[in-house]
């Protein structure tokens, strides 16, 4: 998930493709996490994000373990809207929608709050690839 094929030269070695690792996300800093554990389920439950902002800001060196906690996820939603892609634990990618409630991304940063939120069309991962590589 490392690379980039945008032709963008200011990411070379670096992504902008970041986890939840935070509280209650999939990458929960030593949390034993297992797909069993993510009581959401895995398409309602964000893995990465990438951000499609033109600066630099969210772009990291990939060899260096940083990731997002849900404050940044929703702060990076805030100042890119429509921009930032949201890649699901069930492998389905969609755009985050621009007009998308704090609380509900924040729902669909936790794996298992109890909070089922739909907010991307109802598709296929193989149609919500399309779709998100076409934006």
């Amino acid at each position: 998930i490392y690379s980039d094929n945008s032709g963008d030269r200011g990411l070379r070695g670096k992504t902008n493709r970041l986890g939840i690792a935070d509280k209650g996300g999939i990458l929960e800093p030593e949390a034993q996490v297992t797909l069993e554990s993510i009581l959401d389920g895995t398409p309602n439950t964000i893995l990465v994000v990438k951000c499609q902002g033109t600066d630099h800001q969210h772009q990291h060196f990939w060899t260096k373990p940083t990731d997002l906690t849900i404050d940044q996820l929703v702060k990076m939603a805030a100042d890119y809207p429509g921009k930032v892609k949201l890649s699901f634990a069930d492998a389905s990618i969609g755009l985050c929608p621009k007009d998308i409630s704090e609380q509900d991304l924040r729902r669909l940063a936790h794996r298992a709050d109890g909070e089922v939120i739909d907010v991307l069309p109802s598709t296929p991962p193989s149609a919500k690839l399309k779709n998100a590589d076409s934006q």
